[in-house]
C-alpha cells in the first residue's frame, strides 16, 4: 500500500482529541484526503472536520464506518478504549448493522480474497503494543502502532508540523511498512521498536515530558514562596527550561549539566537543603535529594566531577529522613 497521493490512500480517523486533529491537519496537509472520522463527541469531531477543511461528509457515526471508508485506520483515543472500539468495529461488521459506504469508500474487505492488500489499522498509543487491535484481523486487517515522540499542545494547528518528530512503530509486517512511508511523508523519523518495549519505553518518554511538567510546577511554586510573582517567576524558568533543552539538544546530558552539582559546590547544595525543609511543600525537599543523587551519578559518570567530591554531594543530598527513601543499588 502506498502513500504518496491523496488518490491512493484513503484514511479514516476515530477520535478526535489533541493528537488525532493534530494529526489529520498533517495528513491533509500532506495531500492526503481522510474519508471517515468518527469522535465520542460530535463537537469535536465536527471542530476536526472544520480544521482539516474536510466535507462534512466525511463524520460517520460508527467506528464500522469509518473502517470501511479508509484504507489506513489512526485510532486515537485514550489506552483503556483502544480494545473497545476494535471490538466494535467488529461486531458493526458481523451484525450486518454497520452504516451504509458512500460511494466514494474504499471497497468492502473480503479476508478471503487472494491477493488483496491488507487495510492498515493502527493506534497512537505509546504504552500498548499492536495486540489490543487483534479483533481486526478477522476483519483481514493488519494491525500495528504508531507514536509520535511529540508533546501536543491544545492548539492543533501548533503541533501539525511533524517534520522531525521521531515516531516508533509496532505490529504486523505489512503495517509496520505502510506506516513507516506514511511516517516519511510526514517528515517524521520512524523507529522500530519491540511489543514488550513500549511500556519501558512510554514510561521514559513521561519522565521526560510529563514530569518535566511537574517539576516545573514544583519550581514554580517555591519561586513564588520567595515573594516573586507568578508571571514573572513563570518567564524567568521557562526562559531556563527552553535553555536546557537547546543544551540537550547539542550535545549528550553529561555535557549539557550546568549548576552546582556539575560544579561540585556541596555548600550550596546544603543551603539548598536548608531552605527547602522551610518551605510549605515538604515534597520539594524529597524530590531535591532524590534527583540531586541522580545527578550526582550524571555528574561523577561524565567526568565533571571526582570521585571524592561525588562522594560528598551523595552524603549530603542522601541524610536526615530522606536516606531510608534512597534505593539501594
Amino acid at each position: 500500500m502506498k502513500c504518496q497521493s491523496s488518490a491512493e490512500t484513503r484514511i479514516g480517523i476515530i477520535g478526535a482529541g489533541r493528537v488525532g486533529t493534530a494529526l489529520s491537519l498533517a495528513l491533509t496537509g500532506a495531500g492526503m484526503e481522510i474519508t471517515g472520522v468518527m469522535s465520542r463527541s460530535r463537537a469535536s469531531a465536527d471542530r476536526l472536520i472544520e480544521l482539516a477543511g474536510l466535507d462534512s461528509s466525511a463524520r460517520c457515526d460508527s467506528p464500522s464506518e469509518v473502517f470501511e471508508r479508509c484504507e489506513i485506520l489512526f485510532i486515537s483515543v485514550g489506552d483503556d478504549a483502544i480494545e473497545q472500539v476494535a471490538r466494535q468495529i467488529v461486531d458493526g461488521f458481523s451484525s450486518g448493522s454497520e452504516a451504509p459506504v458512500s460511494s466514494g469508500a474504499a471497497p468492502a474487505i473480503d479476508p478471503s480474497a487472494a491477493g488483496q492488500t491488507p487495510r492498515v489499522a493502527a493506534h497512537l498509543s505509546g504504552a500498548l503494543g499492536s495486540s489490543v487491535l487483534s479483533p481486526l484481523r478477522r476483519l483481514g486487517a493488519s494491525v500495528a502502532s504508531l507514536h509520535p515522540v511529540k508533546s501536543f499542545s491544545e492548539d492543533p494547528r501548533a503541533s501539525a508540523d511533524l517534520t522531525g518528530t521521531v515516531a516508533t512503530i509496532e505490529g504486523d509486517a505489512p503495517a509496520v511498512e505502510t506506516l513507516e512511508r506514511l511516517a516519511g511523508t510526514l517528515g517524521m523519523k520512524a523507529v522500530r521498536l519491540k511489543s514488550d518495549q513500549k511500556p519501558l519505553y512510554h514510561a521514559a518518554a513521561c519522565i521526560a515530558s510529563n514530569y518535566m511538567v511537574t517539576l516545573f510546577a514544583l519550581s514554580l511554586a517555591v519561586m513564588e514562596s520567595c515573594g516573586m510573582e507568578e508571571a514573572i517567576a513563570r518567564a524567568a524558568l521557562s526562559q531556563l527550561v527552553r535553555g536546557t533543552a537547546q543544551n540537550l539538544t547539542d550535545r549528550p546530558p553529561g555535557r549539557a549539566l550546568t549548576g552546582p552539582i556539575a560544579r561540585g559546590d556541596v555548600r550550596t547544595i546544603r543551603g539548598h537543603l536548608e531552605a527547602l525543609k522551610s518551605h510549605e511543600n515538604r515534597s520539594a525537599e524529597s524530590v531535591y535529594r532524590m534527583l540531586g543523587l541522580e545527578t550526582v551519578d550524571l555528574a561523577e559518570q561524565s567526568g565533571r566531577v571526582p570521585p571524592e567530591t561525588a562522594g560528598e554531594l551523595r552524603a549530603v543530598l542522601s541524610g536526615g529522613r530522606f536516606a531510608a527513601l534512597r534505593v539501594q543499588e
